[in-house]
């Protein structure tokens, strides 16, 4: 690698790797979501941001806050994390833009699944190869990077 080449720092999670399907399908799978919350939430089309109080205007708070902890739940666990891939035509994408840059990701690991920082290392080896993993930067304030 060329340290003189500018540096291009790509964010994992929902920009890199898809995170939307993976949730969503196990939103659908969740049976303690009402079937109402599971149906509304698989027509969303953008999924970055989940606004519960818009969405669900007739539930109480308690109800948003009931809901949202088991979606924060699920965007947690172990089978997630083994779901994620990147979006289609990024990974050609950074491999091109590698030979005029050196490419980097960032990302910040989950606050309560302790394998997330392995789990996406293991993605970025699985879909772009062993020699990207080491320009994986984690960290709990991306500010900083």
């Amino acid at each position: 690698m060329n340290n003189k080449l500018p540096v291009w720092l790509f964010d994992m999670d929902w920009t890199t790797f898809d995170f939307a399907t993976p949730l969503y399908d196990l939103i659908q799978a969740e049976k303690s979501l009402p079937e109402q919350v599971r149906t509304t939430l698989a027509d969303i089309n953008n999924r970055t941001t989940i606004q519960l109080r818009k969405l669900f205007p007739e539930y109480e708070a308690q109800q948003h806050d009931a809901i949202k902890h088991i979606i924060e739940w699920l965007y947690q666990t172990e089978d997630f994390f083994k779901k994620v891939k990147p979006y289609p035509g990024i990974v050609e994408t950074l491999k091109d833009l590698n030979e005029h840059y050196h490419v980097k990701f960032c990302t910040k690991p989950s606050k309560r699944h302790c394998g997330s920082e392995s789990a996406k290392r293991d993605a970025i080896i699985k879909y772009f190869g062993g020699q990207w993993s080491e320009r994986m930067i984690t960290t709990h304030d991306k500010t900083e990077v």
